[in-house]
């Protein structure tokens, strides 16, 4: 559990990271270059295999496997799905509290005003670049809480979780 937090922190110093380039651009050349960091992705994930760090290890092309259950009062069976379900259903709704509190404060007043009216939130002071990266840390928080998630319900994961046919689905779905 701890490490599903720790990896959410980590990612979200990632995707901020990754936000202060690409925040540079406008329009569809910031989807592009958000594009080409997730084709990037893979094969980076494979140069990271076995053998090139001495500590640390992506499993190369085979991915990291074996990974355990989430253990709640003991282990939780991958075959038993009501536990995993009610497990995600919690920290659903923990992830919708904390994003109805934040878009009700004043962070979220400069998120609508930012989405509304680009030009009249700067005008009032709002500083764009800073909200726009603070948005680029949290949902990557929020995806590596769910990616640990995912990869503790299967015990698996591997670089072809981030195969181009699932990010153009998910692409298409928004």
């Amino acid at each position: 559990w701890l490490g599903m937090l720790a990896g959410g922190l980590v990612c979200a110093l990632l995707g901020v990271l990754i936000g202060i380039p690409c925040l540079r651009l406008k329009g569809m050349y910031l989807a592009i270059v958000t594009f080409a960091v997730h084709l990037v992705l893979p094969t980076l994930i494979v140069w990271a295999g076995p053998g090139r760090f001495q500590n640390f290890s992506t499993g190369g092309s085979f991915g990291l496997q074996r990974i355990p259950p989430l253990s709640l009062f003991g282990p939780i069976s991958r075959q038993d799905l009501i536990p995993w379900y009610y497990i995600a259903l919690v920290i659903f709704v923990l992830f919708l509290v904390i994003i109805n509190k934040i878009i009700h404060s004043t962070v979220g007043l400069a998120f609508v005003a930012l989405r509304d009216s680009e030009s009249l939130a700067k005008s009032l002071g709002v500083n764009e670049y800073k909200y726009k990266l603070l948005v680029f840390g949290i949902s990557a928080f929020i995806s590596c809480v769910m990616g640990a998630f995912y990869a503790h319900y299967f015990g698996i994961i591997s670089p072809a979780v981030l195969g181009l046919d699932v990010f153009l689905l998910a692409l298409v779905m928004v």
